[in-house]
């Protein structure tokens, strides 16, 4: 096949390769799944019928909803790091040291969302010990993601 042949294949059979992140509905589809998993079991309609109703595949929604704790994780993480950055910015930028909350929320916080992330992991694997179940309890106060760890380890374990 000649090279304008197989350009003329392709353009003929639509777009290739992955849609550019403007056109993903990735978004749409987590909102909709977090909106979902917040819903009581007994009243919420099944992951099959959230796919018609977004009008995509129960495969692709399922897909999601594999990664969706990991992608929340890396979500907060973010923002916790961009938010972290501004306050040594605006700090450096007033020419003045952080006060004591900046440097909990600048370098603490994300420390303690790697410890959180790395419980999580562990429970994963395996039953937690003491100590981590302890932390968890500690954190959960401030951290939802705590929270949803210790309660899915409670789950686990019953």
């Amino acid at each position: 096949m000649s090279t304008d042949a197989q350009t003329e294949h392709l353009q003929s059979r639509g777009k290739v390769g992955r849609k550019p992140k403007r056109e993903s509905r990735s978004a749409e589809f987590r909102r909709g799944l977090i909106a979902w998993k917040e819903t009581p079991e007994s009243s919420r309609p099944s992951l099959r019928a959230l796919a018609r109703g977004l009008k995509t595949s129960h495969a692709l929604l399922q897909h999601y909803l594999d990664g969706l704790e990991e992608w929340q994780y890396e979500e907060r993480h973010r923002r916790e790091k961009k938010q972290a950055e501004e306050i040594r910015s605006r700090a450096k930028a007033e020419n003045r040291p952080m006060t004591r909350r900046e440097c909990i929320d600048a370098i603490l916080t994300p420390m303690l969302l790697d410890g959180i992330e790395s419980i999580r992991r562990d429970a994963k694997r395996g039953p937690l010990k003491a100590h981590q179940i302890e932390e968890l309890k500690l954190f959960a106060k401030q951290f939802p993601e705590a929270q949803q760890v210790l309660a899915n380890s409670r789950a686990m374990t019953k």
